[in-house]
């Protein structure tokens, strides 16, 4: 939760900080490591590192979706078309937000899809 709250706060400080801590605990929490993967992926891209950030955000979306938590591999992707400037993966995220109901998530990315 921490880490998610962090990402958005866009505290990169505090967040870098805390992800050691948060990315220990992986071995038993399964989503924590792709969640750790998309918050330090969204930090590194607005650190203006955008090829460490695509890595980061790749594995955070194949770690969801290994996990079948759609939402989250969503976001994911949507994050990842952000940094790679991609419409496809963007589509793909906004299919999935609107497959779910995840209506403001959807709203988001059809925005970011006339932005890109």
């Amino acid at each position: 939760m921490l880490v998610e709250a962090l990402e958005a706060q866009g505290d990169w400080g505090a967040l870098e900080r805390f992800l050691p801590t948060a990315g220990s605990h992986g071995g038993y929490l399964a989503a924590m490591t792709p969640t750790c993967d998309r918050a330090e992926g969204v930090a590194r891209a607005a650190a203006g590192s955008a090829g460490d950030a695509a890595a980061l955000l790749g594995r955070a979306v194949d770690g969801f979706d290994r996990l079948l938590l759609p939402l989250q591999a969503a976001r994911a992707r949507e994050q990842l078309a952000r940094v790679v400037t991609d419409r496809t993966l963007l589509r793909s995220a906004l299919g999935a937000f609107e497959g779910l109901g995840a209506v403001r998530d959807a709203a988001r990315a059809r925005e970011a899809i006339g932005v890109l």
